[in-house]
């Protein structure tokens, strides 16, 4: 999908299996977690656009 200009990113609450899915991912353990690790997933894949 990258090819196509589309980045996905999954994110897993109390869940892992977002590993077998995603190359890049994220498990949060409390969905009080889940605003700050959104921000950071964001914040990671707009980085590496700029870089490219």
């Amino acid at each position: 999908m990258r090819g196509a200009g589309i980045e996905l990113f999954g994110i897993g609450i109390e869940s892992d299996s977002v590993r077998t899915h995603y190359a890049e991912h994220v498990v949060v353990n409390s969905a009080a977690d889940l605003p700050r690790e959104t921000i950071r997933a964001l914040d990671k894949l707009l980085r590496r656009g700029l870089v490219r």
